[in-house]
């Protein structure tokens, strides 16, 4: 799109180099015909030219793991060999190395810190090109057929899934073939600074791994969160926690408990079973923001009956209402 919107008025379109290919020679290279070979020439030759070698590498990552033919296997399927040889082509002329290759082979193994690189990278190069296609539509009104609301409705699809603000849940996994899945987590809670200074505002942190104690050799946290819940949900939604992980709190936490994290989990799992938040349609996208569901949990890591426990008067009798 950005390609085309740069060569308005005199736009080039793919269909037409296609259309005159086949009828110019007789017989033409099929090679030059696949599609995903002539709209990856044509967005190489943009990007290069508008020096954008970020996006270019993205966009042939993008490409390869579409194309789905692993480089670093040795087994393969016959009928499937051509694509292989242009594939093997294709990442010779981008100079890509061995461990490049072997890294989007065993993307189904990614771990949390490769999920969060390409995500920063994708929402990078959709924002960026959105601005750019925005303003030309807003200098270009005459003879521009996209209708305000479908850029509208671009837009919102852009910001509902990767605007970051406060109380939303980053989604950073929307692959199901990525396993983020971690056995054993630890929380830890946030009281100083780097340096050791003593925080105003106190937060938590989540590790990756059963992690007894925090000290300079601890590996940096896979999240940090001012709140608890919001770092619980973080997990769940991202499919790196479930129910069934073991936790590890940290020894000075003494009112917090595994089973009420377990618990919170598990009424998610409840509510949404597939750890998705929901699908927003065209329909959804064109209305103003809306609830569509309210959870409440209280007291999370917080007794209110603390100071009664000692003297056990936290229930004295039958006739107590819990509730009133």
């Amino acid at each position: 799109m950005e390609s085309y919107a740069k060569e308005y008025p005199d736009i080039n379109l793919l269909c037409l180099q296609f259309k005159k290919m086949v009828y110019q020679y007789d017989k033409p290279d099929i090679n030059k015909l696949d599609p995903y070979i002539m709209m990856m020439d044509k967005i190489t030759a943009h990007l290069n030219e508008e020096n954008s070698l970020k996006r270019l590498e993205l966009a042939r990552q993008c490409l390869y793991l579409k194309v789905n033919e692993s480089l670093t296997e040795l087994k393969s399927v016959p009928s499937h060999e051509w694509r292989k040889k242009i594939m093997y082509k294709m990442v010779e002329q981008w100079q890509w190395k061995q461990p490049q290759l072997i890294l989007l082979d065993d993307r189904n193994k990614w771990k949390i810190q490769e999920v969060s690189k390409e995500h920063k990278n994708i929402i990078d190069a959709l924002t960026f090109s959105y601005r750019k296609l925005s303003d030309f539509f807003r200098y270009q009104n005459k003879d521009i057929r996209i209708s305000k609301r479908d850029l509208h409705i671009l837009g919102r699809k852009l910001y509902a899934a990767f605007e970051k603000k406060a109380g939303k849940i980053e989604i950073i996994n929307r692959d199901s073939e990525i396993d983020l899945y971690e056995s054993h987590v630890s929380l830890y809670p946030i009281t100083h600074d780097k340096k050791g200074k003593a925080l105003n505002e106190h937060g938590w942190a989540l590790y990756m791994g059963a992690i007894s104690s925090i000290d300079n050799k601890t590996p940096a946290p896979a999240k940090k969160s001012n709140h608890l819940l919001k770092l619980i949900c973080w997990g769940f939604f991202n499919r790196v926690i479930s129910s069934q992980s073991s936790f590890i709190l940290g020894k000075e936490i003494t009112v917090l408990s595994v089973h009420e994290i377990k618990q919170i989990i598990e009424t998610l799992e409840s509510i949404f079973p597939d750890a998705s938040p929901g699908y927003a349609g065209i329909d959804t996208l064109v209305k103003p923001a809306q609830l569509d569901l309210n959870i409440l949990f209280l007291n999370i890591g917080n007794d209110p009956f603390l100071n009664h426990h000692s003297m056990g008067t936290q229930i004295a009798t039958r006739q107590t209402n819990s509730l009133n």
